[in-house]
């Protein structure tokens, strides 16, 4: 009688997975070089084609476990629940999340590989991408209906900027480290998002 498949070893996936990460964003999918994440996490070829089978499924899992590490990191608000003095914090403490997780480059790498150009098709990225469209657009609605936010700005250019801010913040901080972010967040999310007949010390 054969022997069951055994489980693989849970430091020997998780070296694995966070040397993938990081060899996927820097080198990009196409050049990422299996070769090269087997051997600098020190995982057995025949292993690799047994548990992932492909360099695809295996960028698609990568990503999906940096996700659930910086679910660590970062506390997402209950929408429905915000309100006028709890809206801006809430995206601030996002802010401040991701910037703690960035003292990690396999967590750094996530976001890198969610933006490569060459990504491969990746169930788990495309669904990460619809939830973030989604809670994008909702937060924005809320933020609309608490009028926090510019009304003159059209909802779907809204998640765009939003987007684009937090991403220049996010880079920013990883090349000013000690900077203090969450107190720039705090300024300039109101600033550059919020509805101006609003003094920004009262949001």
């Amino acid at each position: 009688m054969a022997r069951p498949p055994q489980p693989i070893d849970p430091k020997r996936r998780t070296r694995l997975l966070t040397t993938a990460r990081v060899v996927f964003a820097t080198h990009g999918f196409i050049n990422a070089r299996l070769t090269e994440v087997l051997r600098e996490s020190d995982f057995p070829r025949s292993s690799f084609y047994y548990f992932f089978h492909t360099k695809d499924q295996l960028f698609d899992t990568a990503f999906a476990d940096g996700l659930r590490e910086l679910a660590g990191y970062v506390t997402v608000p209950v929408i429905d629940k915000l309100t006028r003095d709890t809206f801006w914090p809430a995206l601030t403490n996002i802010i401040a999340g991701m910037t703690a997780a960035a003292t990690r480059p396999d967590l750094t790498a996530v976001g890198t590989m969610f933006h490569l150009s060459d990504k491969p098709h990746s169930p788990n990225l495309t669904e990460f991408e619809h939830a973030i469209d989604n809670w994008t657009a909702r937060m924005v609605d809320r933020g609309l209906r608490l009028g926090l936010l510019d009304p003159t700005i059209p909802p779907c250019l809204h998640v765009d900027l939003a987007y684009a801010v937090a991403t220049r913040l996010d880079a920013w901080a990883l090349r000013h480290p000690d900077a203090p972010m969450a107190d720039l967040a705090s300024t300039l999310l109101p600033r550059m998002l919020g509805n101006p007949t609003i003094p920004h010390d009262k949001e």
